[in-house]
């Protein structure tokens, strides 16, 4: 109750009193009633239209035992508050505990994931769909030179994920003084280049000296040998290329013109052995009456490689280049 309605209420009985001739005492004692009243409902009137009816909780402790009084009437016991607490607990969630999807890419592998390496690379060790690199996925992966994404051994990279490479004769003959190894590898290099051929730095003469030979130093592709056409299969791989027979000779330049039936410096025998230890014209730097080995380009037996007779090093031969990279 505000002051000023007790004010008026006290002056209005007031004034009534002594209008009708009343005792001042009981005046005022009207009056106390009347605004002790009006105060009171005033004060139910201003809870109920703020909505906020509480209880009062009174807890008291009496060595060790606790006793919660809530609400009107109701008591509870140290147990029975426990009970209430804990029931509360296990229903409230906790906001920061969340389990997230699997999510191909997050760099944890989930369930139905053969990995996650968090990157988006598809030609890693890891996809994007989350799988294991394998042939045919479409994808190059670590152990793959390609992966066209399907099983045509036929179109350039074959079921095993290795690709095509290419063999020519050279369309210049030289004598048997080359320069050594090093010689014959830029003599294949430059007739690469010239013809424009992808990868020109990578080829390498077949031929065999006194150190070295190409079963020793050539990459051993599991890929396809074609001649500079691309269609023209020589072998299916390294196996089938020096297991005796070829599929087709090597009978075509580097421009992709027929050479027909050459004579070709080698010393190497058909499955890329050294031939001989002394007949490759002194590890090929002379051109004099010294002997050397060679195959034959129109063959497709292990005549391709060695004719088993040697000719005098100032004669002229052409080479074998193969690409390795």
């Amino acid at each position: 109750m505000k002051p000023w309605s007790f004010n008026v209420t006290l002056g209005f009985a007031a004034s009534v009193a002594l209008a009708s001739g009343c005792r001042a005492e009981a005046a005022w004692q009207e009056a106390l009633e009347i605004s002790v009243t009006w105060e009171s409902e005033s004060e139910s009137m201003s809870d109920a239209s703020s909505g906020s009816e509480s209880d009062t909780e009174t807890t008291s402790s009496t060595e060790g035992e606790t006793t919660t009084t809530g609400g009107p009437g109701g008591t509870m016991s140290e147990s029975e508050s426990d009970a209430t607490t804990a029931t509360t607990s296990t229903t409230t969630s906790d906001p920061t505990n969340t389990s997230e999807p699997a999510d191909c890419g997050d760099g944890d592998v989930q369930p139905g994931e053969q990995c996650d390496d968090g990157n988006d690379d598809n030609n890693d060790g890891c996809t994007n769909a989350c799988q294991l690199p394998m042939c045919g996925d479409g994808y190059v992966g670590p152990n793959e030179e390609c992966d066209d994404g399907n099983k045509n051994d036929d179109d350039g990279c074959n079921t095993a994920c290795a690709r095509d490479r290419v063999v020519f004769v050279t369309s210049k003959a030289y004598s048997g003084n080359l320069s050594g190894l090093s010689g014959a590898t830029s003599a294949c290099v430059s007739a690469a280049a010239t013809a424009g051929l992808e990868h020109e730095n990578s080829f390498r003469p077949w031929l065999s000296d006194s150190d070295s030979s190409p079963i020793e130093t050539f990459f051993q592709s599991n890929g396809r040998y074609v001649l500079v056409d691309k269609s023209t299969v020589v072998a299916d791989d390294w196996s089938d290329l020096t297991d005796g027979d070829l599929q087709s000779p090597i009978d075509m330049t580097e421009y992709g013109e027929l050479l027909g039936g050459r004579v070709v410096w080698s010393n190497t025998l058909p499955w890329g052995s050294r031939d001989s230890e002394t007949e490759h014209c002194d590890d090929w730097t002379v051109n004099g009456v010294e002997p050397g080995l060679f195959g034959y380009s129109l063959s497709t037996d292990g005549t391709w490689s060695s004719l088993g007779e040697p000719k005098a090093c100032s004669g002229s031969s052409h080479l074998y280049c193969l690409e390795q990279e």
